[in-house]
C-alpha cells in the first residue's frame, strides 16, 4: 500500500528589506530606531539597510542606490536636516516616491525632529509615530521607537502574507495579490561582492580584460564599486539601463591604463534570468604614470609611454595570475586609449608599444561616447534626465546631457580642448614666467569663447539643474574643501568653494592649512575618526598624483563652465567614477558575451 501523501508545509516567508534614508546629523537617532527594530530582524522579519552596511571598498552612492531600488519598505527619517539636504531630497526622496506611486514599495515617514513638512508630498504619506509627533517631543523617547517598531513590523508581515511573496531562483518577489489581472513585482537587482564565492555558479564562461587608456580615473581608492563602471558603479540603478540588455551568462574584467595611472580590475559577471547580471570583484590595483603629465606640446615622451607600457604589461601579468589562480578562462583582452589619449599626435608610438609589450592592438573611444559612458557610470537614473555630467581629465574635458532618451543617439555632448594637465601646459606656453596668469589667460583667450559658442549650440548645457562633476580637479576641491564629506559619494560643491580653493592654490596655502571639520553632536565618535582618517589620506593622496599647477588648471575650468550654466545650478562631486563601466558593457554586448562563453 503506498504511503500516504503528506502535504508540503508552507515556504517561510522570507524577511522584508527596509532601507533607510536619512541625515547623517540624526545618526544617534538612527541608531536608536535600529535597536528597536532588532527584535524584527532577530525573528526574521525585516531586514534592515542603512549605508553603514556598505562593505570597504564599495562606493557609497552606488550602494545607495542599489538597496533603494531593492527595498520593499523605504524609511524616510523626517528632521530639518534631512529636509535641507539636496541629495536627501532630489535622489532618495524622489526615487523613493517613484516607486511608491507604482506600487512597487512602502514609504513611510518616521518623523525624527520637528519641522514644517506639510504641503509636500511627503505629507500625504503614512507617518510614525503616533500622531505624525516628533520622537524628540515625546517625554519618554523609547514609547515613541516602539510606536514606531510596531508600525513598520505590521506593514513588514502584511508583505509577508501569503500571495503577497514568493520566492524564485535568483531573488524574493513581491506580488500583490488584490489584483486577478495584473502583477506588481519588485526584482532585487544585481549585486557585486568582492572575492565573493562565485565558483558556486554551475558554469564558469569567458573573461575579458579591458586595458582602459583613460583620463579621469582619480580618486581610486582601490574601490571598485559595483556592477557598472567596471571600478565603481557594481550594483549601481543608474547603471542598470545597459545591463538590463545584457543577453546573459559571465563575463569578467577591465583595467584602466590612464595619464596619472593604470588601474586593473579583473570582474566577473553573470547574468540572471529573474534578477539581471550579479558581479564581483576578483582582483584590482593601480599604478601611477606619467603618460600624459609628461607630454612634450601634443605628443607623448619616450619615458612616459614607457611608464605606461610597463605598467600593462605588469598589471597584465599580475591579472594572469588572478584569473590561473580561480581558474578563469581568458578569451580576450583590450587596450582602449579615451578620448584624451587619442589626441596624442604620436599616439601611435603607444599603441606600437602595448602591441610590442603584449600583443593586443589599442582601441580608442571618442569624446561623446567617453561621456555618454561616463554619465552612465555616474549619475543615478532618476537625476539624468535633469542633469549635465562634465568630466574635467587630464588631457580635455568632456561634457553632455541627454534629451528625450536614454541612448548614445540621445546624448548630446560638447568637449573642451583642455583639461587638467593640458591646460597647464598651454598655460606655461602663454606665460613661461608666472603659469597662473597663463592660465587665466587660457581661460580668457580661449576656453571661454569655445565653450560659451559650444553651450549656444547645446542649449542643455546650460539650462541643467544638477551638474555631476568628475576628474581630479573635482576630487581635490571635494577633499581640500570638505574634508568632513570624505565618506559621501556625492559632494556638494558651491561657487565659493570654487572661489577660495582657487584662492589657496595661487597663494600655496592649500597643501598647508590644517583641515577643520564641524560634525553635529550627535555624529558618534567612531564615525567622526573615519572620516578624519580617510580625509587625510585622500590628502596625501591629492598631493602624490597632482601638483599645485594641474588643479589650477582643472578647477578654472569648472569656474569657466560655471558662467554660461544655470544660475540655480548645484554642482556634485562624483567619488571614484569614469567611463569604464559603459565601455566595457558595449565591448561585451559587440563581442556576444555569453554566446562566446558558450562556444569555448
Amino acid at each position: 500500500m503506498a504511503a500516504p501523501e503528506i502535504p508540503a508545509s508552507p515556504a517561510t516567508p522570507q524577511p522584508i528589506e527596509v532601507f533607510c534614508s536619512y541625515s547623517h546629523k540624526d545618526e544617534a537617532l538612527r541608531e536608536e530606531l535600529d535597536t528597536h527594530l532588532n527584535i524584527l530582524q532577530h525573528n526574521g522579519v525585516i531586514t534592515n539597510w542603512v549605508d553603514h552596511a556598505i562593505p570597504a571598498g564599495k562606493q557609497w552612492a552606488d550602494e545607495i542606490d542599489e538597496h533603494l531600488n531593492s527595498a520593499q519598505i523605504i524609511l524616510l527619517l523626517i528632521s530639518p536636516d534631512f529636509l535641507a539636504s539636496q541629495y536627501c531630497r532630489e535622489v532618495e526622496v524622489k526615487r523613493a516616491m517613484e516607486r511608491h506611486a507604482a506600487g512597487e514599495a512602502r514609504v513611510i515617514s518616521i518623523m525624527l525632529r520637528d519641522v514644517d513638512w506639510h504641503g509636500s508630498p511627503l505629507s500625504k504619506l503614512q507617518a510614525l509615530p503616533k500622531n505624525a509627533k516628533a520622537v524628540t517631543q515625546w517625554a519618554d523617547r523609547d514609547q515613541a521607537f516602539k510606536d514606531i517598531a510596531i508600525g513598520i513590523r505590521k506593514v513588514a508581515e502584511d508583505l509577508r502574507k501569503p500571495g503577497r511573496q514568493k520566492r524564485t531562483a535568483g531573488g524574493t518577489e513581491l506580488t500583490d495579490s488584490s489584483s486577478s489581472t495584473a502583477t506588481e513585482t519588485i526584482r532585487r537587482p544585481p549585486v557585486i561582492t568582492e572575492k565573493g564565492p562565485w565558483k558556486k555558479y554551475a558554469a564558469v564562461g569567458a573573461l575579458a580584460v579591458l586595458l582602459l587608456a583613460g583620463l579621469g580615473y582619480y580618486g581610486l581608492r582601490g574601490s571598485l564599486g559595483k556592477h557598472a563602471k567596471v571600478a565603481d558603479c557594481t550594483g549601481n540603478s543608474s547603471c542598470g539601463d545597459l545591463l538590463a540588455s545584457v543577453p546573459g551568462g559571465d563575463y569578467f574584467g577591465a583595467i584602466d591604463v590612464g595619464s596619472k595611472g593604470t588601474k586593473a580590475a579583473l570582474f566577473t559577471f553573470r547574468k540572471r534570468r529573474s534578477t539581471g547580471l550579479d558581479a564581483q570583484v576578483i582582483y584590482k590595483r593601480p599604478i601611477n604614470t606619467t603618460l600624459v603629465s609628461s607630454m612634450k606640446g601634443d605628443q607623448f615622451t619616450d619615458n612616459g609611454v614607457r611608464d605606461a607600457t610597463e605598467a600593462v604589461k605588469e598589471l597584465l601579468g599580475e591579472i594572469h595570475a588572478a584569473a590561473d589562480k580561480d581558474k578563469v578562462k581568458v578569451i580576450g583582452y583590450y587596450v582602449v586609449g579615451s578620448s584624451g589619449v587619442a589626441k596624442a599626435k604620436n599616439k601611435d608610438a603607444l599603441v606600437a608599444a602595448v602591441k610590442a609589450a603584449t600583443g593586443i592592438d589599442m582601441d580608442f573611444v571618442d569624446a561623446k561616447r567617453e561621456g555618454y559612458f561616463g554619465l552612465i557610470s555616474a549619475v543615478p537614473t532618476t537625476a539624468r534626465g535633469n542633469s549635465l555630467y562634465l568630466d574635467i581629465g587630464s588631457g580635455n574635458t568632456k561634457l553632455g546631457c541627454e534629451i528625450g532618451g536614454t541612448d548614445l543617439a540621445s546624448y548630446h555632448s560638447e568637449e573642451i580642448d583642455y583639461g587638467s594637465v593640458t591646460g597647464r601646459n598651454r598655460g606655461l606656453e602663454k606665460n613661461p614666467n608666472d603659469i597662473w596668469a597663463g592660465i587665466q589667460q587660457l581661460m580668457q583667450d580661449e576656453v571661454k569663447p569655445t565653450y560659451q559658442e559650444e553651450s549656444m549650440n547645446t542649449p542643455c548645457l546650460r539650462s541643467r539643474d544638477a551638474i555631476f562633476w568628475t576628474g581630479g580637479a573635482a576630487w581635490a576641491t571635494a577633499t581640500f574643501m570638505h574634508p568632513g564629506a570624505a565618506l559621501d559619494g556625492y559632494v556638494t560643491i558651491s561657487k565659493q568653494d570654487l572661489e577660495s580653493f582657487l584662492s589657496r592654490l595661487s597663494d600655496g596655502s592649500w597643501s598647508t592649512r590644517p583641515f577643520e571639520y564641524a560634525f553635529a553632536k550627535d555624529v558618534p565618535q567612531a564615525r567622526q575618526d573615519a572620516i578624519r582618517d580617510q580625509a587625510e589620506k585622500d590628502k596625501e593622496s591629492v598631493m602624490n598624483v597632482f601638483v599645485r599647477e594641474d588643479l589650477l588648471s582643472g578647477v578654472s575650468i569648472m569656474k569657466t563652465v560655471l558662467q554660461f550654466s544655470a544660475p540655480t545650478a548645484s554642482l556634485q562631486f562624483v567619488r571614484n567614477s569614469n567611463y569604464l563601466y559603459g565601455y566595457a558593457l558595449a565591448k561585451y554586448q559587440q563581442e556576444g558575451g555569453d554566446s562566446e562563453a558558450e562556444k569555448k
